[in-house]
């Protein structure tokens, strides 16, 4: 069993994707792991979702997206058109002890993020999708 969370720290900007496994129903949960942190207001994670692959045991997918200011500045996203919210997937192949480098997977237009990050089963040798509504091109990990 996968979960994962984005985390935040309500005293500073810091704000991450982190992921954890169970292999007792959810009971007890291990291989804490940090997917993605960010340490400024300029980068803020959301959207998140994770899936096992049903094909696969020990193979599994994380994606969300990052919303990206031009500065961590505040008052800069009042007169910016660079606002974006491109969306990012690592995997697990050993079960969730390690995960790949999140890389993006679909970028988003000036000042638009996507609507939600699904991840479903394709057929033939690809084995997750993930899709923008808003407009984004959509991807196969």
């Amino acid at each position: 069993m996968y979960a994962n969370a984005i985390s935040f720290d309500q005293s500073t900007a810091r704000n991450a994707v982190t992921a954890a496994t169970s292999t007792n129903g959810g009971q007890t949960w291990s291989n804490l792991a940090k997917l993605q942190s960010f340490d400024t207001a300029q980068f803020f994670t959301d959207k998140n979702s994770i899936t096992a692959d049903p094909l696969k045991a020990g193979v599994a997918y994380a994606v969300w997206d990052t919303l990206t200011e031009p500065t961590s500045n505040p008052r800069a996203l009042l007169n910016t058109q660079a606002l974006s919210g491109p969306g990012y997937l690592p995997m697990t192949t050993d079960g969730g002890r390690t995960w790949t480098p999140p890389k993006i997977i679909f970028r988003t237009a000036p000042r638009t993020q996507n609507r939600g990050n699904p991840i479903g089963d394709t057929p033939g040798p690809t084995a997750a999708a993930a899709s923008s509504p808003n407009g984004g091109s959509p991807a196969i990990a």
